[in-house]
């Protein structure tokens, strides 16, 4: 892929071990979670555990709720983990935004897999879940999903920061 994660970022999410938790018990994670979760995605592009199936999009033609990025489902009769994701054909590699919206969908893609190990696939399955309850007037059809991706975002965010001077 175009980018790599750094693995001092897994580095100190584990070794803190840092817990993040949302409304459900389901989807509660540590530090090592997350190192998990960032080793699989930085794994993609080696693994046999998943095939990315990588389609470009003009941005007209991208949902709404996700304009840059988009995880679209496993590939239906598709080899085992072959994972759809759909970028927009204004991605731009060098825009933060556009590289943390890449990086979420392909953390969608490694937890509905399985490859991040049962526990992001629990988180997944109850995300999804959740989302194919939304009422029909939600905008996001992944709210859910998008709030597991914060989640970690917020927890990678939290150890990392520079600690203030005193």
């Amino acid at each position: 892929m175009m980018f790599r994660i750094v693995s001092l970022v897994a580095c100190v999410v584990l070794c803190l071990g840092a817990r993040a938790v949302a409304d459900d018990a389901s989807l509660s994670f540590t530090g090592s979670d997350v190192a998990q979760l960032y080793k699989a995605v930085d794994a993609i592009e080696t693994s046999d555990g998943i095939l990315l199936n990588i389609s470009m999009k003009p941005a007209a033609q991208m949902p709404s709720y996700d304009l840059i990025a988009h995880y679209a489902g496993q590939v239906p009769n598709g080899k085992p983990h072959e994972a759809a994701l759909w970028m927009s054909s204004a991605l731009d590699s060098k825009s933060a935004r556009h590289r943390r919206a890449l990086h979420d969908a392909m953390e969608l893609a490694v937890m509905d897999s399985g490859i991040a190990g049962p526990k992001w696939k629990q988180i997944y399955d109850a995300a999804a879940s959740a989302d194919t309850k939304l009422p029909p007037a939600e905008p996001d059809r992944y709210k859910n999903r998008h709030l597991v991706t914060q989640l970690v975002q917020n927890a990678v965010d939290a150890l990392t920061a520079s600690p203030k001077p005193r």
